[in-house]
This record gives structure tokens, C-alpha cells and sequence, in this order.
């Protein structure tokens, strides 16, 4: 048999199930969102919605929601309170981050008086420490509202996009999770 000389048997064996059972944790955890676009029209309200899985309280995570990128959110929430100093300016004042389920990890963004601007993707992102975990839907949004006319164009419906956790590009303040895949 090999010695390590300050290594004993157990405590490896031990360390080594203590690191894939802190993994295995990290794995089991994935936020889901409605699988079909949302669909409003402009000058309505909108709910949009992202759950953990397994449930578990996010009371305690940081909660951003965000367009193109997480430095610039629609809105952010961390340990119970709104954060508002990046919130992108179109947001400002629009924007609830509705409550009620996040004991169990459900959240919902409740965004008044839609806009044209607001159609396209948007990225539900729960951070918990070194584990970060999200999911994108997609809002399209109608042009007319209560007969008004907004325009003969129709809005473009973007292309989805990869989230940054899979393109491998968060910045390792916002998910160590993204940047080594653990």
C-alpha cells in the first residue's frame, strides 16, 4: 500500500464525498419558465415567471432579471431588498418583482404599461453564492391597444439566444457556476 505521509485513508475518502456531494447539489438545482411566449399588448400589464427546482426558498438569493446583459438588469433583488443603482432606465418605476412564491423559489416580474420596446427575450437569474442557475422566455408584444394605432410595423420577435451560462461568459462575480460548469 502507498503512504502519504499527513494523508490518512479516510480523511480523503471523506473529503472526496464531501466534493461530490456539494456537485451533486449544485446539479440537482435548475429554474424553469414557461415554455411558450408570453403575449401582451401595449399599455397592458405582464407577469412573467421562473421557478426553482426543486423548490427551495430564494428569499436569500439574488434575483435579476435581465434583457441582453446581467450587468444591466431589468430589476435585482438580493436578501430581501430591491437593488436599483444598475436598473436599466426604461424599467425604472415599471418593474414589481412579485413575491408571494418565493419561499417555495417561484418569483414573477411584473411589468406595467407595455411598451413596443419591451418585446424580446428576457433571463430569470437566481444566485445562490457559487451556484447560479437561469432560464429565458420570451415576451412578444402587440401593437394595438383599445383601438389606438402604435404603428403599421410589426415588431420584430428576436432570435433566442444561448444564456451567457452556456456561452460560458458570465464575469465570475455574477456566477462562478457559469464559468467552471460544476
Amino acid at each position: 500500500m502507498v503512504d502519504f505521509p499527513g494523508y490518512s485513508l479516510s480523511g480523503v475518502i471523506a473529503s472526496f464525498f464531501f466534493i461530490l456531494l456539494t456537485m451533486k447539489q449544485s446539479d440537482d438545482l435548475r429554474v424553469i419558465g414557461p415554455a411558450h411566449p408570453i403575449l401582451a399588448r401595449v399599455g397592458e400589464d405582464v407577469l412573467l415567471t421562473c421557478q426553482l427546482l426543486p423548490r427551495r426558498t430564494a428569499m436569500h438569493m439574488e434575483v435579476r432579471w435581465y434583457r441582453s446583459e446581467p450587468s444591466t438588469p431589468v430589476f435585482t433583488h438580493r436578501d430581501g431588498v430591491e437593488v436599483t443603482e444598475m436598473q436599466m432606465e426604461e424599467y425604472k418605476g415599471r418593474v414589481e418583482l412579485i413575491e408571494d412564491g418565493i419561499a417555495k423559489g417561484s418569483v414573477a416580474l411584473k411589468i406595467y404599461n407595455i411598451q413596443p420596446s419591451d418585446n424580446g427575450q428576457y433571463w430569470c437569474h437566481f444566485q445562490d453564492g457559487d451556484y447560479c442557475g437561469e432560464t429565458s422566455l420570451l415576451l412578444e408584444v402587440a401593437g394595438e391597444y383599445l383601438g389606438k394605432d402604435t404603428g403599421s410595423q410589426e415588431a420584430e420577435i428576436p432570435e433566442l439566444r444561448p444564456s451567457p451560462c452556456e456561452q460560458r461568459r458570465c464575469d465570475l462575480s455574477l456566477c462562478d457556476f457559469c464559468l467552471h460548469g460544476l
